[in-house]
């Protein structure tokens, strides 16, 4: 956005308005995580220098008619078109009020420690419809400049990304920002010079609150180590995986053999689910301590974990001990994996080891190949 933005005195009186809001449980990306890419839009990411001062959000490039949704459970306390100016956010804004349960610390854009229970998230450039030639029969729920304070839960769509003619600042994308208080106000798009010490990216925020549900499950079996091992590995890979769609739980195959997982998001569609799974990606935990390998969490992502999952992964393959290794070339006279037929020399393959758990034969061990040039799995 191009524009300071600043808010009425009643709509201030209602975004400082404070309610029995339901705690978040943790936070995650407004859109899929493979897609929150904090600056693919005009290089703004956060506290860049800009037409009217520093960025106060994060700027992404997204399609248009792409679902916006709330990070986490809260208020939707704003949701209004911006009147201020003819070319700030456009036809529509939202700002949610989050109680996280607890304080976080948190880092401002001038890198002071913000310590805080409450904060707000903002929405710019989006509108409350999906279709633009049918703007009844795609209608969201919510109240257009209301005041009254209207609850919303984590993954609920608030918005969608506006076009390029209305959406009050060039081509489409998204402005995702974060009010370290449930008292700051206006401006939320550029510092005015005194901003810098209220606002925080809205990437780091998440990855902050998401972070303790990581590794994380009520029952016991969860010990410290394998809780570090799913920390570890999410920080490797994060955001890129997404953010956690569920606590560490055992899935258990049809022949008693288990593993230890945790789903993220990846690059799915929120919506979809595969047996009772609604993640793209995931970490799955290998208890190995053989004096080479201490124990660990392993990424199985996209089609691997689509293959893994379909095929009774943990009596298949048991455990992953390596994470995927892409743009190999398969050379029949030196062959580190086993492969069989379904691979012919010069392909390009990706592979993953796995602890087979042992069959009749002893056999330990076995590696899943996918050949990108014939779009197959093989073992």
């Amino acid at each position: 956005m191009n524009t300071k933005l600043f808010l009425t005195a009643a709509t201030m009186a209602v975004a400082t308005l404070t309610s029995a809001i339901e705690a978040v449980d943790y936070l995650e990306c407004p859109v899929n995580g493979e897609l929150y890419i904090p600056g693919s839009f005009d290089g703004r990411v956060f506290y860049c220098d800009g037409v009217n001062g520093k960025h106060l959000g994060e700027d992404i490039k997204l399609l248009e008619k792409t679902p916006i949704k709330s990070i986490g459970n809260g208020d939707l306390i704003i949701y209004q078109k911006d009147g201020a100016y003819p070319y700030g956010f456009g036809e529509l804004y939202a700002i949610i009020l989050h109680d996280l349960g607890r304080e976080y610390e948190f880092k401002d854009a001038l890198g002071n420690k913000v310590k805080t229970r409450y904060i707000k998230s903002i929405y710019g450039h989006i509108r409350n419809y999906a279709d633009r030639s049918d703007k009844v029969g795609t209608k969201l729920k919510w109240k257009l400049n209301s005041t009254d304070v209207q609850p919303v839960k984590r993954g609920e769509v608030i918005g969608y990304v506006n076009n390029d003619a209305e959406n009050g600042d060039g081509k489409e994308h998204l402005h995702a920002g974060i009010a370290l208080s449930k008292n700051v106000g206006a401006p939320f798009g550029y510092d005015n010079g005194s901003q810098g010490k209220n606002f925080a990216a809205m990437s780091e925020v998440i990855k902050i609150v998401s972070t303790p549900i990581v590794g994380q499950r009520s029952s016991a079996f969860v010990s410290d180590t394998m809780s570090q091992a799913f920390i570890n590995a999410f920080n490797r890979h994060c955001p890129k995986i997404g953010w956690p769609v569920n606590y560490v739980h055992k899935w258990t195959s049809t022949f008693g053999y288990r593993v230890y997982l945790q789903d993220f998001q990846g690059d799915m569609d929120a919506n979809a689910e595969h047996f009772g799974w609604n993640g793209q990606t995931a970490l799955i935990y290998n208890n190995i301590n053989d004096g080479f390998r201490s124990p660990a969490a392993y990424l199985v992502r996209e089609g691997m974990w689509e293959y893994y999952r379909n095929n009774d992964g943990p009596a298949k393959f048991g455990e992953p001990f390596t994470e995927e290794v892409t743009g190999l070339r398969y050379a029949t006279n030196k062959q580190p994996y086993r492969a069989g037929d379904a691979v012919r020399t010069g392909d390009t393959i990706t592979v993953q080891k796995f602890n087979l758990v042992k069959d009749g034969y002893g056999n330990q061990g076995r590696t899943l190949v996918y050949n990108n040039n014939l779009d197959n799995f093989s073992i």
